[in-house]
């Protein structure tokens, strides 16, 4: 090593370029003289750029001061995510890696998996990094889309029998099987059942090649706008579907419509990194939590809890309280069912007994305002919302014949939270507007009322097409 002093930078740089970051790890701690020092840096900034692709000083966590940090905190991310992949980056200093953003996208996925209560079979779900993405390759994708599978493939989640056949390597799912494990969470109004499950590469391939042959047979005209488009996502009973275009990264939702089967699921931007922006607004939605763990299907038994998609935070979520009845209200647009969005009502009591005047109440009607942007108003009335009849008490609500005059939930007694149901409100032409009203509650029980009824203020709700759909 002595003899390396009497050479130039120049050519230290030279020599110094062919080592792999393993091997300098090992050099620089007997070199640390303040050329070898400079040296150092530009070496560090060579692998960087060489093996991450990077051009500045941004890491994980944001800027660091020095190009060597730089590399061992994209290094320490790619362990994580993939130790094969993070120990041959080191070792070889030019393996073809996925785009750091990948990179932070899955990291922020997983850390945000494998620290939210309820989430970890999600986290366990996820499978390591594709092993061929050939076919992909062959059908031309622009490297951003690739990328995605290099790090995860897929999910390792059942699916109805029929789609998991057509995707000739998931399991069906059986008895005790829950379908709320998607990735990209879901969301149930009566019996339509959405949890978005991310497809392994294989299965991506076959159920794309099913999926297209059936519908290109009913609607021949399909051909052209299927062409170049893989399904990457779809819940385990196809009820939703997601395609990326290969060629240029844009995410699409299955409409089921033959005059416009595909919509655009992300906004226009720069040509090729679609799939992942979507990726990106996604991990943000979750770590801000604009969505959260919670059941997908209230009534069911035992509760299936997933990533659901009624958002949880303002301006989507609205939240009024009318004499100590709060009352929740968030809806979703889906571009696959003819009704157009699901809304979510959930119901508690807040405050005490001082300042409601009573320890429980019941929903006796709804009074709904629905309005088309430039339309004049539609109003409805019912009983009940769904069939049920809500007995709201301190900390949860009563289920009994009263209340679930249906048998709509099993068993009766005290359920501790917050009352949810969901249900549908239809189209209009123009996709635009707003859904509100107000709920009809009576101190006590309908049966025995221990005060006169009162209105509960549901704060509307705004309907649109969103420019992110998940």
């Amino acid at each position: 090593m002595s003899g390396l002093g009497t050479l130039n930078e120049h050519h230290l740089v030279q020599i110094l370029q062919h080592l792999a970051p393993i091997d300098a790890k090992c050099f620089w701690p007997i070199a640390r003289n303040e050329i070898f020092s400079t040296l150092a840096e530009t070496y560090w900034e060579h692998h960087s750029r060489r093996v991450f692709g990077l051009s500045e000083l941004q890491g994980p966590d944001g800027s660091v001061s020095s190009w060597h940090k730089l590399f061992r905190s994209w290094h320490k991310v790619l362990l994580q995510l993939s130790t094969s992949m993070g120990s041959a980056a080191v070792r070889s200093g030019q393996l073809a890696l996925p785009h750091v953003r990948w990179m932070a996208v899955w990291r922020r996925i997983r850390s945000w998996l494998s620290s939210t209560p309820g989430a970890e079979r999600i986290h366990d779900s996820l499978r390591s990094e594709a092993k061929d993405l050939s076919p992909l390759e062959q059908m031309g994708a622009v490297p951003q889309v690739m990328d995605c599978w290099r790090l995860v493939d897929g999910q390792d989640a059942p699916l109805d029998p029929q789609v998991a056949h057509m995707t000739r390597s998931m399991r069906a799912m059986t008895d005790g099987d829950e379908w709320s494990l998607g990735l990209f969470g879901g969301y149930q109004a009566y019996e339509h059942e959405v949890c978005t499950v991310f497809l392994p590469l294989v299965a991506a391939l076959s159920i794309t090649e099913h999926f297209c042959n059936i519908l290109q047979a009913r609607v021949p005209e399909l051909k052209e706008v299927l062409q170049g488009k893989l399904i990457f996502a779809a819940s385990y009973n196809v009820t939703k579907v997601f395609f990326v275009d290969l060629s240029d990264g844009l995410v699409y939702i299955f409409t089921r419509n033959p005059r416009s089967p595909l919509e655009l699921a992300i906004p226009r931007g720069k040509p090729g990194d679609g799939l992942l922006r979507w990726f990106e607004e996604y991990a943000q939605r979750l770590h801000s939590t604009f969505y959260t763990m919670d059941c997908l299907r209230p009534e069911a038994h035992p509760l299936l809890c997933g990533i659901s998609l009624f958002p949880k935070t303002a301006p989507e979520l609205k939240v009024c309280t009318t004499r100590g009845v709060e009352v929740q209200a968030s809806c979703i647009y889906m571009p696959e069912h003819q009704a157009g969005w699901t809304y979510s009502i959930a119901l508690r009591l807040v405050g005490t007994f001082e300042e409601r005047g009573f320890d429980s109440c019941q929903l006796l009607s709804r009074h709904w305002e629905i309005q088309e942007d430039g339309k004049e108003c539609e109003r409805t009335h019912g009983d009940g919302v769904i069939g049920l009849f809500p007995i709201l008490v301190e900390g949860g609500w009563l289920k009994n014949r009263e209340s679930d005059p249906h048998g709509q939930y099993e068993g009766h007694g005290r359920v501790d939270g917050l009352f949810r149901y969901q249900s549908c409100s239809g189209r209009n032409a123009s996709m635009r507007g707003t859904f509100g009203g107000h709920l009809t509650f009576v101190p006590g029980t309908r049966k025995s009322p221990q005060g006169e009824a009162f209105q509960v203020r549901v704060e509307p709700m705004r309907l649109q097409v969103p420019t992110f759909m998940y």
